[in-house]
């Protein structure tokens, strides 16, 4: 079970991530999915070490060491052999200090671009509805408007290019091909023969996802090949 200050170590799916357990967690139970580690404090500083944990060198290597399965994990005895550079726990607490002022630092820099990207959420719609300096409106369909506005239908303005299919086989893992941005299922076309059929989207247009989230909407800034999970 779990001990208030421990660490734990998420070790399967997310694995690398990093908790401290914080007194209301004394006791509880935790799942295969975690490794727990209780520290020698006479040797190594609680959050130095949390530090080390989290750093993107210890990541990489915590990637490298896990497991070849389907499914990634990280196993207690690997974790045991990692190594890493500890300096004397004076020294350790001064690199900690430095470390929390820029955490600091960086959570009031995160706080006010999240005000400022509510400002934006709020001035978008203000302005997207209701202009700059107008005074009268008129109701539409989707609302009010300025009298001088008038309600549009997309392809009112813009082309749609329905996607067209890419051919399925054969197929070619995700990792063995250079330039892929990502793919849900990690498999992409090993050959593409006929390229006038591949639905290619030139640059400059906008690609908007039609399945999962629909908001994502990416200016595409070099030709790719579309599928029909998008539009043009």
């Amino acid at each position: 079970c779990l001990r208030e200050e421990d660490f734990v170590i998420s070790v399967r799916g997310t694995k690398g991530k990093v908790a401290i357990i914080p007194e209301s967690l004394d006791g509880a139970n935790m799942t295969a999915n975690l490794i727990r580690v209780s520290l020698n404090r006479s040797k190594i500083f609680p959050m130095f070490f949390r530090h080390v944990l989290i750093s993107e060198k210890f990541q990489e290597t915590l990637n490298i060491t896990s497991s070849t399965t389907t499914i990634r994990r990280i196993k207690a005895p690997e974790l045991k052999r990692l190594k890493f550079a500890i300096p004397p726990l004076p020294e350790q607490k001064k690199i900690t200090e430095v470390l929390s002022t820029v955490d600091q630092a960086i959570e009031k820099s995160n706080e006010i671009i999240e005000k400022t990207r509510e400002l934006k959420k709020g001035l978008m719609q203000e302005l997207l509805t209701r202009g700059i300096g107008h005074k009268k409106f008129k109701k539409t369909g989707i609302g009010e408007i300025p009298v001088e506005w008038r309600v549009a239908k997309i392809e009112d303005c813009c082309d749609i290019l329905d996607p067209q299919r890419i051919p399925s086989p054969p197929f070619t893992e995700q990792e063995r091909i250079a330039k892929v941005l990502s793919c849900v299922d990690e498999k992409v076309e090993k050959t593409m023969k006929r390229k006038e059929n591949l639905g290619l989207v030139k640059k400059g247009l906008m690609h908007v996802l039609l399945t999962g989230k629909m908001r994502v909407k990416v200016l595409l800034s070099h030709p790719l090949a579309s599928n029909l999970n998008v539009y043009r």
